[in-house]
């Protein structure tokens, strides 16, 4: 065995198990998500609606436009992003 050289799998099994956990989370992130739109109808204006309703509270199209591209959009400077109220 002298002279034979090893080669340590450690390294790639730490990649797998990190990039495993991200899309994990990823997933988690998703069915959540999910979860809250299927729980929720979006509120229509009318208060004839039955149920929770999702609405939302000082949200302009601003805050959802993409403003700058940094890999991921960005928004633009001093937005609050997008915000709900959640109406029973």
């Amino acid at each position: 065995m002298s002279g034979s050289k090893s080669v340590p799998f450690k390294t790639a099994s730490l990649l797998f198990d990190q990039f495993g956990q991200m899309n994990l989370a990823y997933q988690e992130l998703y069915l959540i998500i999910a979860g809250i739109f299927r729980k929720y109808d979006l509120f229509d204006g009318t208060e004839m609606q039955k149920g929770p309703t999702l609405q939302l509270y000082e949200t302009t199209e601003e805050d959802v436009d993409m403003y700058a591209d940094y890999i991921t959009p960005g928004t633009k400077p001093g937005s609050k992003g997008v915000r709900l109220i959640i109406r029973n």
